[in-house]
């Protein structure tokens, strides 16, 4: 296992990188994709040196935290943190996501939305995903006067103490707003 543990990241960040970002070739967040609550005591790692995101091209409905849990459509994610060995970070600082609109055809001009994830928060997001290893899930609610736009550019940010900020790459997403029987996922 242990073998396997160090071949994981080599393989995801094998496809290049921009500045201090790693790049995907295709997006690897599922949510239907089964993922288990990462149950490890905290091990203190150096900062993080290498981080990026993923993020499915589906509106998928997940329990809104912030509406007491009921349910809301919104794009899933993935943070991935690793030192320069390329082991998991520890989570030592904050992260902010901000979507905006990249529609050509919406009809009004939305406001950039952001999200901030405190520390404390983004410790509970922990997962162990059974293709890639520890990262963070990450649930951005959907606007409801988002419902013309189905192109948006996602950016995140992770600050932590002592360290410059680490960006991911800008994620440009088509997003298919429609689930398999016709009705809207943005409704």
């Amino acid at each position: 296992m242990e073998r396997l543990w160090t071949l994981i990241p080599l393989v995801i960040f094998s496809a290049g990188c921009t500045g201090t970002a790693k790049r995907w070739t295709t997006p690897i967040v599922d949510a239907a994709h089964a993922v288990e609550k990462v149950v490890l005591p905290e091990v203190v790692t150096p900062p993080a040196a290498e981080f990026d995101c993923a993020w499915a091209n589906k509106l998928q409905q997940l329990p809104d935290p912030t509406q007491g849990g009921s349910m809301t459509s919104g794009v899933v994610g993935q943070a991935f943190l690793y030192c320069d060995d390329m082991q998991p970070a520890s989570i030592l600082g904050e992260l902010t996501v901000m979507v905006s609109d990249a529609s050509t055809q919406s009809t009004s001009s939305h406001k950039p939305e952001v999200w901030n994830f405190k520390n404390e928060t983004l410790k509970k997001m922990v997962i162990n995903d059974d293709r890639y290893g520890r990262s963070l899930a990450v649930f951005l609610p959907w606007p409801p006067e988002w419902r013309d736009v189905n192109r948006v550019m996602i950016q995140a940010r992770y600050d932590q103490p002592g360290t410059p900020p680490l960006w991911s790459r800008q994620s440009i997403l088509t997003l298919d707003l429609f689930t398999s029987n016709g009705a809207s996922a943005g409704g």
